[in-house]
């Protein structure tokens, strides 16, 4: 049970980000977090589901693994947090 929640939670991040791609036509899609160390287990289907929802015109739009660490997506907050309040 627990390698298909993994899976299952893989193929849903790789759909999300492939239809904001599609949506929002980046130059690069990042993971960042935890989900970052899942290994193949999680990154097979999360890439798979991801490749699978580009649109074609999208097909090589490159998906990428922060090197920022777990706690990438809380310095993103604290920064925009941190603007909000001085600015």
């Amino acid at each position: 049970m627990a390698l298909t929640a993994v899976r299952r939670s893989a193929t849903a991040v790789g759909r999300v980000a492939g239809g904001l791609a599609n949506v929002l036509d980046p130059d690069l899609v990042v993971f960042a977090g935890g989900l970052t160390q899942g290994g193949p287990l999680w990154w097979e289907p999360a890439r798979s589901a991801y490749r699978q929802t580009l649109l074609d015109a999208l097909r090589g739009l490159p998906l990428e693994v922060s090197t920022g660490g777990v706690l990438t997506a809380l310095r993103g907050v604290g920064r925009y947090s941190w603007r909000r309040i001085t600015t």
